[in-house]
């Protein structure tokens, strides 16, 4: 299965990690390239389109606003976030006639961030691109 978007992660020190379009991790071949990321390092992650128009999201994990191919928005209005976790899921769905013939399928991507608020409280927002 070709991916639609490949993921780019940009770490602290100016350095990013490019999944590959065969999505095998270099430090162990029975996972994907997702669990290569040093997550104590990212500063921003972004999902690049491989077909088509080469569209780009991303999400900023020092002031969680998202990079919706060509703008930023902020999809929260508070102060003292503290971001902790980059959220980055693949949803595949199938679609099966009466009968269970598959008649279709899409992938979506969905790309977030999770942490806290000045008050502790869990918080996190996350956009699903459809393709």
């Amino acid at each position: 299965m070709q991916l639609h978007y490949l993921f780019l992660a940009h770490y602290s020190d100016g350095t990013s990690y490019q999944q590959t379009p065969e999505d095998i991790s270099v430090q162990d071949p029975k996972r994907s390239c997702f669990y290569d990321i040093d997550h104590s390092r990212l500063t921003k992650f972004e999902i690049q389109e491989q077909v088509e128009n080469g569209k780009v999201y991303a999400v900023d994990l020092q002031n969680g606003a998202f990079y919706l191919n060509g703008a930023w928005a902020l999809l929260h209005n508070e102060d003292g976030i503290v971001f902790e976790q980059v959220i980055f899921a693949r949803r595949h769905t199938h679609h099966f006639a009466q009968g269970a013939a598959e008649v279709g399928h899409h992938i979506s991507y969905i790309l977030g961030w999770r942490g806290k608020n000045k008050h502790g409280n869990p918080i996190k927002r996350t956009i699903e691109i459809l393709t």
